[in-house]
């Protein structure tokens, strides 16, 4: 959501063949859209033509999306729906973009969002208005211990020492 030129998206597209071409990732495969609002569809568009997919498990779509509607794609329930720094914008927002989140997570999805603290009385307001929602949220370096996936360097289990 809000993937503005791609960067991230893509970046998570290549995550997701190279996990699965080395064999760790089964079920990394399918369909990975990328959205913003309409005036931003043609750089993403073209940023994600200019990406080259090493293999064929991974299929990038780019589509507008404004928060508070759906892709209108049938069974458009994701394992994964990630944002990043979606929060800037006016309080008015969260509502619409909850909406979104919630219509587009599946059943047991992971909604990972990256989050920038600017005004944060604010921003705690999305975070209790997603938690009324329905949605738990979990720092990611929680997440990995509870996972098994940190050795405590709080580097996510990657420690160069």
């Amino acid at each position: 959501l809000g993937a503005g030129i791609g960067t991230v998206g893509l970046a998570a597209a290549a995550a997701m063949e190279a996990a699965a071409a080395a064999g760790s990732g089964s079920g990394c495969g399918g369909d990975l859209f990328l959205t913003d609002v309409p005036q931003a569809v043609p750089l993403l568009r073209h940023n994600a033509k200019m990406y080259r997919s090493s293999g064929d498990t991974i299929a990038v779509r780019v589509q507008a999306l404004e928060w508070g509607e759906t892709l209108g794609v049938p069974d458009a329930a994701f394992d994964v729906v990630l944002g990043s720094d979606l929060l800037y914008g006016p309080e008015e927002t969260y509502g619409p973009l909850l909406r979104t989140v919630t219509a587009h997570l599946s059943r047991r999805g992971v909604f990972v969002l990256a989050v920038r603290w600017r005004r944060p009385k604010k921003e705690r307001r999305f975070f209790e208005m997603a938690e009324e929602s329905g949605l738990e949220f979990v720092l990611l370096e929680e997440w990995l211990r509870e996972k098994g996936c940190d050795d405590g360097s709080g580097q996510g289990g990657k420690n160069d020492d």
